[in-house]
C-alpha cells in the first residue's frame, strides 16, 4: 500500500515539475512593448485639410510585480508617434504636430491555460497628455487638456523560459470627457519581459 502511494506521488511530481519549471516566476519584472496605435485623430479635429496616418508606431515600457500565477500589477509609460495636420483652420501652410504620451497604473489578472501559456486582462487608470496646438485667425486648434481615463486590455503570453515571456496584447485608453478631451487610443503590441524573481 505504501509503495503504491509513493509511486503515485512520484508520478504526480514528475509531471508537475516541468510545469513549475516553465511557468513565469513571481517577483519584479520589466516589460517592453512595440506595435502600432490608433489615436482616433481625424483631420476634422483640427479643421485641417489632411492628416498623416493615424495608425503609427508606438512603444511602451513598464515595470511590475507578479504576486503569484494569477495576479500582477504594473506601471507603464506609452509614447505614441506624432500626428501631423496640414492646412489647420482651412489655411494652407498652417500645420501642427500633435504628440501624445500616457502613464498607466494597471492591475493584471492572469489565467494559465498550459504550462507556459497565459491569458491575461488589464484594468486601471491612465494619465493621457497631448502636446500640440495652432492659433489660426485667432482660433486655437488642438488645445487638448490632460486627463485621467480608464484603461483596459487583454493579452496572451508565452514563457520562452521561466524568466523571459513574450506576449501579444491590445490596450485601450478610453476617453470619458467631452469638449477638448483627447480621443481614445487603441494600442496593438508585441512585447518581451524579463523576470528578476
Amino acid at each position: 500500500m505504501l509503495k503504491k502511494v509513493r509511486t503515485k506521488i512520484l508520478f504526480i511530481f514528475s509531471f508537475s515539475f516541468p510545469i513549475l519549471a516553465s511557468a513565469s516566476i513571481p517577483g519584479f519584472y520589466l516589460l517592453g512593448q512595440l506595435g502600432t496605435a490608433d489615436t482616433h485623430q481625424e483631420a476634422s479635429n483640427a479643421a485641417a485639410f489632411s492628416i498623416n496616418s493615424k495608425m503609427a508606431f508606438t512603444g511602451r515600457i513598464a515595470g511590475g510585480y507578479q504576486f503569484n500565477q494569477n495576479v500582477a500589477f504594473e506601471i507603464g509609460y506609452t509614447r505614441f508617434s506624432d500626428v501631423d495636420f496640414s492646412g489647420v483652420g482651412g489655411v494652407p501652410g498652417a500645420n501642427v504636430s500633435l504628440s501624445e504620451k500616457a502613464i498607466d497604473f494597471m492591475a493584471k489578472p492572469m489565467l494559465p491555460i498550459s504550462s507556459n501559456v497565459n491569458l491575461y486582462a488589464k484594468l486601471g487608470l491612465a494619465y493621457l497628455k497631448a502636446n500640440g496646438s495652432a492659433v489660426v485667425n485667432g482660433h486655437n486648434y488642438l488645445g487638448y487638456s490632460d486627463s485621467w481615463n480608464p484603461s483596459f486590455g487583454v493579452g496572451l503570453s508565452y514563457d520562452i523560459t521561466p524568466f523571459v515571456p513574450i506576449d501579444l496584447a491590445w490596450t485601450r485608453i478610453q476617453s470619458v470627457g467631452g469638449g477638448n478631451s483627447t480621443p481614445s487610443t487603441d494600442f496593438y503590441s508585441i512585447g518581451l519581459a524579463y523576470y528578476f524573481g
